[in-house]
């Protein structure tokens, strides 16, 4: 073959290749494109849901002629005493009466209402509501958070996930591994039923005041509330109220909410007067 020719072939051949790949490419990219506007749908599915799950607080608002007031309940489970903190976050124009004083606690459950005003009903977006165990000064919060809390490691096999600055302890771990307590306590809120979906941080917390992940809280015996996230669809072996004891099982991990893959992240907080204290844990 001519020299000419053999090099018009060899550009000819070049270019169908370069063609394949492109198809290829973006083959792929339409699919992978499918499989996001896929959880997206499957995701907003489950956050239409989000709303029936508050929790041991429920806000709502009341209507009389016009008129409207934002009101808020806290229903601990039957025995589970709860300490009340305060509420944080723009409250006006709530306008909060008749707030229980910090560090009461709240046995059965508590209701309480801001003034009521003209108008459609207010926005609740904003409001924290300092819930805990127990309420600590500052000197004792950062002593407790200068030495950390000896706790059991919650994971048989796993690998902890370097997060910058963020003071939630994030493990990465096989589907389905068993998470157990690393400290005792009672279980305060236990919610399983979101899917395994692995919703993006964006969706998830574009659409409603907090992710879709199934999660759990134990408010723990030192006086701490730990929350447990990412857990896996309907694998929780306690409920709220349950005393649960160092190393029980509690459930398993997951991918629900928003976490690109199967993890584990767990939180401990010292509640305050002022700004929740994150407490480490030194495990033992």
């Amino acid at each position: 073959m001519p020299r000419n020719a053999l090099l018009a072939f060899s550009l000819a051949l070049a270019a169908v290749l370069a063609a394949a790949l492109a198809v290829q490419w973006r083959s792929q990219r339409l699919a992978e494109e499918n499989r996001r506007d896929l959880v997206d749908v499957r995701c907003t599915a489950e956050l239409m849901r989000l709303p029936t799950f508050q929790g041991i607080v429920t806000v709502g608002s009341d209507t009389d002629a016009g008129r409207v007031r934002s009101t808020i309940t806290i229903t601990p489970p039957e025995g589970v005493p709860v300490v009340w903190g305060g509420v944080r976050g723009p409250t006006d124009p709530f306008r909060f009466r008749d707030l229980p004083v910090p560090g009461v606690r709240l046995d059965g459950s508590t209701r309480f209402a801001s003034e009521w005003v003209d108008g459609p009903v207010m926005e609740q977006r904003g409001i924290v509501l300092q819930l805990g165990p127990k309420l600590w000064s500052g000197d004792e919060a950062d002593a407790l958070v200068a030495r950390g809390i000896d706790a059991r490691f919650p994971l048989a096999d796993a690998t902890q996930i370097v997060s910058g600055a963020s003071p939630t302890l994030t493990l990465r771990a096989a589907m389905g591994a068993e998470v157990r307590s690393p400290l005792a306590g009672v279980v305060v809120e236990a919610d399983d039923r979101f899917r395994d979906l692995g919703c993006p941080p964006g969706l998830a917390n574009g659409l409603a005041t907090s992710p879709i992940r199934n999660r759990l809280v134990l408010h723990a015996d030192e006086g701490l509330r730990v929350e447990f996230l990412h857990l896996q669809q309907g694998s929780l072996q306690v409920a709220p109220g349950d005393r649960v004891e160092r190393g029980q099982v509690l459930a398993r991990v997951g991918r629900s909410g928003d976490t690109p893959e199967e993890r584990l992240v767990i939180e401990a907080t010292a509640m305050t007067l002022g700004p929740l204290r994150h407490v480490p844990f030194r495990f033992t």
